[in-house]
């Protein structure tokens, strides 16, 4: 089934000349064309017909099939599949992957407005964000969770909500590593701004004990297309991180934050780059050696 909407995928160009003196320019920019992935040309030129160019088409049955992907992939101790809204943040995806079960990643406060027009139930969006909203406790009593992504941030949160319990509350660090499939999609590491520098843990925790906060997760995102090896050390420091985080203060004893990273794949038309049991390997067997549990082969298939 095809979704036309307004937004990013498939331009309509107008018919090309074929005067012989343009003949082989034109077929090397014909060479470097994508080609269509999911329509026939018969079926574009039906809907730049009816639609109008330019004209965005999205394949939702691609869409959905990439979504029961994500949501199958292996895991031992719960997981929660969130679509980074960013990508592509028309009303009738949302609503798509949100019947799916997916969750929402919000990277500013009007997408976090924007899910919610399009009836993604607050408690569904996660922020985490370069700006604080303006309006962020408003967003937080509607009931959002927040990934707080600086130490103002940090602080901002405190001084809205001291004493803050429950699982609204998330920090994120930069693990001081990184690894995307291209340089511009590793946001990891000392040449990213993501995120709190892991150096900083005692700034955290010295705000987390003047606000009584009991942060529900540690946060960390190192890029898109991730190398699985890379993901694996990573997932041991962030480990390392909610130990620290744990120990923010004298109230945090008996609270041990969980941990969410984030390794962003592309949804809308290409297969998941690294199978999802290699990945889930490499972060179950980080799991288990900071928890000192059996790597056993009747608990591997858990």
């Amino acid at each position: 089934m095809l979704t036309v909407a307004t937004l990013a995928a498939a331009f309509v160009a107008p018919p090309l000349q074929t005067h012989r003196t343009r003949a082989s320019s034109l077929n090397i920019a014909m060479a470097d064309v994508e080609q269509l992935r999911f329509m026939t040309a018969d079926q574009v030129r039906t809907i730049a017909s009816e639609h109008g160019t330019p004209v965005y088409v999205y394949d939702e049955a691609g869409l959905q099939r990439q979504a029961t992907s994500a949501l199958a992939f292996p895991h031992a101790y719960g997981l929660t599949v969130r679509f980074a809204m960013k990508a592509l943040p028309n009303a009738a995806v949302l609503q798509t992957f949100d019947r799916l079960g997916l969750h929402i990643d919000a990277s500013s406060g009007y997408e976090c407005r924007r899910a919610i027009a399009a009836g993604v139930a607050a408690e569904k969006i996660s922020l985490s964000s370069q700006e604080c909203p303006e309006d962020l406790d408003e967003l937080l009593s509607l009931g959002i969770k927040f990934n707080a992504c600086s130490l103002r941030q940090l602080t901002r949160y405190g001084e809205l909500r001291p004493g803050s319990r429950g699982e609204q509350l998330g920090v994120r660090f930069n693990p001081g590593l990184g690894s995307g499939g291209t340089g511009k999609t590793n946001v990891g590491g000392p040449s990213s701004s993501f995120g709190i520098w892991h150096e900083l843990m005692p700034d955290v925790q010295a705000i987390l004990e003047k606000y009584d906060l009991q942060p529900a997760r540690v946060h960390t995102h190192i890029g898109s297309g991730s190398d699985p090896a890379v993901w694996q050390k990573v997932s041991s420091l962030s480990l390392g991180l909610c130990e620290q985080v744990r120990d923010g203060s004298s109230s945090h004893h008996h609270h041990y934050p969980s941990r969410s990273h984030h390794a962003f794949f592309p949804c809308a038309f290409r297969s998941l780059r690294s199978p999802s049991s290699t990945l889930a390997a490499v972060i179950r067997s980080a799991v288990w050696r900071a928890r000192s549990l059996p790597t056993s082969p009747s608990s591997a298939s858990q």
